[in-house]
């Protein structure tokens, strides 16, 4: 069985940096969910397909702090899920603004790839829980127009042929 412990010191690095990418496209998967959401409840309100547009630029461009904070204030979502949205906010935060602080301070420890590895993975699987916990209010949405994601898309697409496709 292969651990870190075994791995060259150019091999334990590219485990660490493939766990942060992770940890960071998990956090980029729970944004643009967020995203997703706010501009469905901006297709709800039937605005003119350039007020539709100039929303769905605003929201694009929102970073992870605001689009919380908007999802909040148009779903009020219980109280659970604010502080869930709120630590994720922390991680993501930690993640961008931190994280080489942290692999610089752990790096003169023994073994300090293994614990920077189980704090990524921990991570990681903090946004996908929290993604999931969002899946309710999509869920409601389709239900109310009575169509699927894919469905949605194709339907959009034809509405709005200039429609940018999130991740």
């Amino acid at each position: 069985m292969t651990t870190v412990a075994t791995l060259s010191l150019q091999e334990r690095m590219f485990t660490v940096y493939a766990a942060y990418g992770r940890a960071m496209m998990a956090a980029h998967s729970l944004e643009r969910r967020l995203a997703a959401l706010l501009v469905t409840r901006a297709a709800d309100r039937r605005s003119s397909k350039e007020i539709f547009h100039a929303e769905q630029a605003e929201i694009d461009h929102l970073t992870l702090g605001p689009l919380i904070k908007r999802f909040i204030s148009e779903f009020q979502p219980e109280e659970r899920l604010v502080e869930e949205l709120d630590n994720m906010l922390y991680f993501r935060n930690d993640l961008t603004h931190r994280i080489s602080d942290l692999v610089l301070r752990a790096a003169q420890q023994e073994q300090w790839e293994a614990r920077v590895l189980t704090e990524l993975t921990d991570i990681t699987e903090y946004f996908r829980e929290t993604r999931e916990m969002l899946e309710p209010y999509a869920a409601k949405w389709f239900a109310k127009y009575a169509v699927s994601e894919h469905e949605l898309l194709t339907k959009a697409l034809a509405m709005y042929p200039g429609i940018k496709r999130g991740s």
